[in-house]
């Protein structure tokens, strides 16, 4: 009887201190912290190119595709205007692809490509994301051609000053240019180079999409 008592005893003391390390162990574990984000996207539907714009729809999806349930997706398309088509949790693939369906279909009457209006909405969401707590990012997908109605279109001479104040509310804002050509992304980044941080932004033409944008998704950790 004195020997189980012992034996139960030594178990019991070796279980404590068993329990106890690994209550120490997992206590000096810091999960990591979890940031949403929030991704406006703007898709230029003014290419009568439809299998580039098959492309720029899939590379949409793949972003989303890797965002979290608690993140925030918003969705522009533009021609001579720039129409909100999507404003729900990024994961409802099937709700993205009926947008893409309803909404961009090439409109040979349009021939805007109202880049500097879609930027404006897209800045506003982000100062609003920031606002509710999501790490904001802007990707434009398109050739950045300044088509149409001057008062939509990108000012680029003003661009630097104006992101540069956008920066002052929106510091950890990422922008993401997909599918220009190598001449007009240099320009792009001849102009935001110097008021936003180069980590936060991300170029590439068609050829590197795929790889700037496994590069982008791991910047806002997913």
């Amino acid at each position: 009887m004195f020997r189980r008592t012992c034996i139960l005893g030594v178990i019991l003391v070796l279980a404590v201190f068993i329990i106890k390390n690994i209550v120490v162990f997992l206590s000096g574990i810091k999960l990591a912290e979890f940031n949403p984000a929030g991704v406006v996207f703007i898709l230029d539907i003014s290419n009568p190119d439809r299998s580039l714009l098959e492309r720029e729809e899939k590379t949409i999806l793949k972003i989303c595709k890797s965002l979290d349930i608690e993140d925030k997706s918003k969705i522009y398309v533009l021609n001579d205007n720039a129409v909100l088509i999507y404003n729900e949790a990024p994961n409802k693939k099937s709700a993205i692809k009926k947008a893409f369906e309803e909404h961009s279909r090439y409109d040979q009457n349009s021939q805007g490509a109202a880049y500097g209006l879609a930027l404006k909405k897209a800045v506003d969401d982000s100062l609003n994301m920031k606002k509710q707590g999501y790490k904001p990012n802007i990707v434009i997908l398109g050739g950045l051609e300044n088509k149409g109605a001057l008062e939509k279109q990108i000012n680029w001479e003003k661009l630097p000053q104006n992101m540069g104040n956008t920066m002052k509310y929106i510091p950890d804002l990422s922008i993401v240019l997909l599918y220009a050509t190598p001449k007009k992304l240099e320009n792009s980044r001849e102009k935001l180079k110097n008021v936003m941080p180069e980590e936060q932004l991300f170029f590439a033409s068609e050829e590197n999409v795929d790889i700037t944008v496994d590069r982008f998704i791991q910047s806002i950790g997913r």
